[in-house]
Parts: C-alpha cells; structure tokens; sequence
C-alpha cells in the first residue's frame, strides 16, 4: 500500500508538470502558426511582382457608375489580385493628369498571368464593351515590383 501511495503522489505531481507543458507547448503551436501566416503573406507579396496600371479618358457624357462596374468584373478573373479602381482627385496639382477620369492598378505572378488575363473572356468583353465609355485608347503603366 505504501508503494501505492507513492506512485500516486509521483503520477500527481508528474500530471501538475504535464498539464503546465500541455500548455507551453499549445502556446508554441500557436505562435508557430503565427509565424506561418507571416511567412505565407510575404512570399504572397514576394510573387505579386507585375503590377499593372490602366488609364481611362471617358467620354463626357460616360456613365462612370457603370463603367466602374464592368471594371470590376476583371476580379473574377482568377490571376488578377489586388484590383483597385479610383476616380481622379483633383488636389489643385498643375502635374496631375487630370484627363483620365478613372484608372485601375492591378497585380500578377507573372508574366504568364498577365497573358492569361489579357485573353480571358471578361478581359476581353471589357475590351469591346470600353468604347462605349472611353473616348481614346487607355494609357497603361507596367512595371516589376524588385
């Protein structure tokens, strides 16, 4: 009976440790998921190198509103990431370009990306619905995120 005793007071206190390790290590666990997510969201901004700028003149009596919603149509678009798309702001800039009502910005992973949405179906009904809006060719801006 004596040796019971001790190996229940031995299993006790082994438990009271064992419980306190349970949770270090579930804290660990925890920040190294954090660390996870943090390395995930770099190499994510680490691919999004190809970033792509449009710029619309519209025509003077455009329907921006709807405009604007065709553009955003290019989300659905599985390479596109990052879609903005703004109106012009005019801060009083005599450098500003001020003809290009709206403009949208865009990323890619590559080059490949950047074909695959150039010949996607959205992409290219945007393309012949955009006549209707813009009164010349959009000016667009690339460039390599390094």
């Amino acid at each position: 009976m004596k040796y019971f005793f001790i190996a229940l007071i031995f299993c006790f206190f082994s438990c009271q440790n064992g419980a306190e390790h349970l949770v270090e290590i579930q804290q660990l666990k925890l920040q190294l998921l954090e660390k996870q997510k943090e390395v995930e969201l770099l190499k994510i901004k680490q691919d999004r190198y190809l970033i792509h700028i449009v710029y619309f003149d519209l025509k003077p009596d455009a329907n921006k509103k709807l405009f604007i919603e065709a553009l955003e149509k290019l989300e659905k678009i599985p390479v596109v990431k990052d879609l903005e798309i703004g109106q012009f702001k005019d801060l009083a800039d005599k450098r500003a370009m001020a003809e290009f009502e709206v403009m949208m910005q865009m990323a890619f992973d590559s080059k490949e990306d950047y074909t695959t949405y150039q010949n996607h179906p959205i992409h290219l009904e945007l393309k012949n619905l955009a006549g209707k809006f813009v009164s010349a060719p959009p000016v667009t801006y690339d460039y390599l995120v390094e």
